[in-house]
């Protein structure tokens, strides 16, 4: 799993680029076989109306056959928009797999009718 860092604050510096790799890899390490590549940027908003901006985190992740995926999380401190970006992220893996798990192993089932009917056509 390839992971990219956009850092596009005023100040960037590396023990943020770092935190970002290290929780990313923390929270999408059981689903590194199935991911690709995982960009991460990190941006301003509302810095132009004199607030103060807040932060925004988009991750995008491209997981192959299970498709890609785009997540924001937009907060005022820099390191709760990205730990709750990989929440998102990490609970769109999951619905998607449970999905697909489901579809999978769906097993057949008949309703008691059907199955005395089965019993009674078989004994003739």
């Amino acid at each position: 799993m390839q992971v990219n860092v956009h850092d596009n604050l005023a100040v960037a510096n590396s023990r943020r680029e770092r935190f970002i790799r290290d929780r990313a890899d923390e929270c999408l390490a059981r689903f590194s076989p199935r991911l690709h590549q995982v960009s991460i940027s990190l941006s301003e908003v509302g810095h132009h109306r004199g607030e103060n901006p807040d932060v925004c985190c988009r991750i995008s992740a491209s997981a192959g056959s299970l498709g890609d995926f785009a997540v924001t999380a937009q907060s005022g401190i820099v390191h709760q928009a990205i730990v709750e970006s990989l929440k998102h992220l990490t609970r769109a893996i999951d619905r998607k797999i449970g999905k697909r798990r489901s579809r999978r192993n769906v097993k057949f089932e008949m309703s008691v009718e059907a199955e005395e009917v089965l019993e009674v056509a078989e004994m003739v």
